[in-house]
């Protein structure tokens, strides 16, 4: 039973990969940023790494933020919330068993939605570069998303219809706390380990049978 508990985990770890969930804290950043107050949002997001190798991962990510401000239309355009659509690979560098700084880049869609603008909901590539550190099952995580060009009101004024729009460049930074495996899989020099553990059971097994047996191997 032994034997098939280790040659489990041995297959289970060379064939890596996890779901893992996460709690963020997003501030926008850039041109939208700008005058403007109440530019934190909250949120979660969950996602999917398969291992490709020691060092790489590659994955989805799909999350929500939302801004529990109550914005000032005064101070013009806001982020209110946004659902990003994201590939994401990571490159890690295993510096122990249980550290593992990493580079990441996501890629995909994020829909938004902007308060006191001319489209509420409005969508965008996303190109979102990050680094941050795997401790075993929780990672620390610094973002930076670019989100393209929005148009939002400068201010509104309620005596008139006629408002002024610019076009604005929003960002965000992020920090993420991430429960979940993203290094799910074993060093070599775990997984050769394992392996020697597993050919010291069959050997020891076969020795025990033998002498049962009363055969001299």
């Amino acid at each position: 039973m032994k034997i098939l508990l280790i040659l489990a985990t041995v297959t289970l770890n060379s064939l890596a990969g996890s779901w893992s969930s996460s709690l963020l804290y997003s501030k926008v950043t850039g041109e939208m940023a700008e005058d403007r107050d109440h530019n934190g949002l909250l949120g979660f997001n969950f996602g999917y790494n398969h291992d490709l190798n020691k060092h790489m991962t590659l994955g989805a990510d799909i999350g929500f933020s939302v801004n529990f401000s109550d914005l000032d239309e005064d101070n013009g355009g806001h982020l209110k919330s946004m659902i990003p659509l994201l590939l994401v690979g990571r490159y890690f560098y295993p510096a122990s068993s249980n550290f593992y700084p990493f580079l990441g880049l996501g890629l995909g869609y994020s829909l938004m939605k902007l308060e006191h603008a001319p489209e509420d909901n409005v969508s965008s590539f996303t190109f979102r570069p990050s680094i941050g550190a795997n401790f075993g099952n929780f990672s620390v995580e610094l973002t930076y998303s670019m989100l393209g060009k929005h148009e939002v009101y400068d201010n509104i004024n309620i005596f008139t219809t006629s408002n002024s729009v610019s076009e604005k460049k929003l960002n965000t930074l992020a920090i993420m706390f991430t429960w979940g495996f993203h290094r799910m899989g074993m060093t070599d020099n775990q997984l050769e380990q394992q392996r020697k553990k597993l050919q010291e059971m069959e050997k020891k097994e076969v020795i025990d049978k033998s002498e049962k047996n009363g055969t001299v191997i």
